[in-house]
């Protein structure tokens, strides 16, 4: 697949490319040709990027790629519709459940990406916390599964019965916005 730039002005020191690709309608993008480290979204150019949650920013690059984040995490609008979103959350919880010699916390909550993807992305999560804790992430939690708006929920495990400790969950999503 590739996209085809198409120069469609210059004013005041902006440039203005369109984007053809065969996947959608045309996407215009205007950004400051001056600037090689991208332009900084505000107004109604950063709303109209849709980012979900507090603290929205994006910065539109040259190539027509959007970068930006928000509290539930950074996020690559690709101009080919590929989207990535990335996040770290941090969990306090029990390990108690026992399952024959594994105990286990499913947790669950909301845990929305910063962007809406168009179909469920593939999710991978992995377990941040220094290996001292002796536990992984495991299972399978379909009662609070992948959306387009949210990673699920997720399933604590180890060899022995923990009280309250802390763990750093990682997620990347990969998927399309267009």
């Amino acid at each position: 697949m590739s996209a085809n730039l198409k120069l469609i002005g210059t004013a005041g020191g902006s440039v203005s490319l369109q984007v053809n690709d065969a996947l959608t309608t045309d996407e215009t993008f205007k950004f400051n040709g001056a600037d090689v480290n991208g332009t900084v979204l505000t107004g109604a150019d950063l709303t109209a990027v849709n980012i979900i949650g507090a603290n929205p920013a994006a910065t539109l690059w040259q190539d027509g790629s959007i970068t930006g984040s928000s509290d539930n995490g950074t996020f690559t609008k690709h101009v080919n519709g590929n989207l990535e979103c990335e996040h770290v959350k941090t969990t306090s919880s029990d390990i108690t459940g026992g399952s024959g010699s594994i105990f286990q916390q499913v947790v669950n909550g909301t845990n929305l990406y910063p962007i809406v993807f168009i179909s469920v992305p593939t999710v991978t999560k992995t377990l941040g916390t220094p290996a001292a804790t002796l536990c992984w992430l495991g299972g399978i939690n379909t009662a609070n599964a992948e959306t387009v708006t949210a990673w699920g929920g997720f399933c604590l495990m180890s060899s022995v019965s923990r009280t309250t400790g802390n763990y750093e969950v990682a997620y990347t999503a990969k998927g399309r916005w267009k």
